[in-house]
């Protein structure tokens, strides 16, 4: 372990020291706690302001009555946290998107698309593929697609747009697809004032 590495990891270690009695205090046994990040920590580029695969894995933290720890790789979407809560909170039949965390399998590796925007970008990542678009002043796709293998490029440093092209095209497509903007609601039926 490199000495950037053994810093976040000595990092990680106190925060889990000092979360573990907040967690495990008696005013606390019946309740639900959720912890979660911002964003991922690029230990290879130190770059908070680009989309990548480090960046996008969040740390979340859950805790709660009945709930054993257990770490999960399957990407979860924040609103899946707020329909975990809901659902903790009887309130399933609430309209809030998202699936509950609760009782979730991994997903098989290449599955469900995961999308991520931020200022000026847009991503999509399915299994060891991500798919990076810039954005305009609109939030309108500009320039080429970059597309990056992050099983062995987590910094997505190497774009393989060109080697990839049937992927790139693919996942461009689904993210394009994702950001358009909703068709306008139909105008409401004019009524009879009689």
């Amino acid at each position: 372990m490199g000495y950037v590495e053994a810093l976040y990891s000595g990092e990680v270690t106190w925060l889990d020291r000092r979360l573990r009695p907040l967690v495990e205090h008696k005013r606390l046994e019946r309740a639900w706690v959720a912890f979660a990040g911002t964003c991922g920590e690029s230990l290879v580029t130190f770059d908070h302001g680009r989309l990548s695969a480090e960046t996008l894995r969040v740390p979340l933290f859950l805790t709660g009555p009945g709930l054993t720890g257990r770490p999960v790789a399957q990407a979860v979407a924040a609103h899946d946290l707020g329909r975990t809560l809901l659902e903790r909170a009887g309130l399933e039949a609430s309209s809030f998107p998202g699936r509950s965390l609760l009782g979730r399998k991994d997903a098989a590796p290449g599955g469900e698309p995961q999308f991520a925007r931020s200022s000026g970008e847009a991503a999509i990542a399915r299994g060891e593929f991500l798919l990076w678009l810039a954005l305009d002043e609109a939030g309108a796709p500009r320039g080429p697609a970059r597309l990056y293998d992050i099983a062995i490029d987590e910094s997505c440093a190497v774009d393989i747009a060109e080697a990839e092209p049937e992927q790139a095209l693919e996942l461009e497509g689904l993210l394009r697809t994702h950001l358009a903007p909703p068709p306008p609601s139909p105008a409401p039926e004019p009524t009879d004032p009689r």
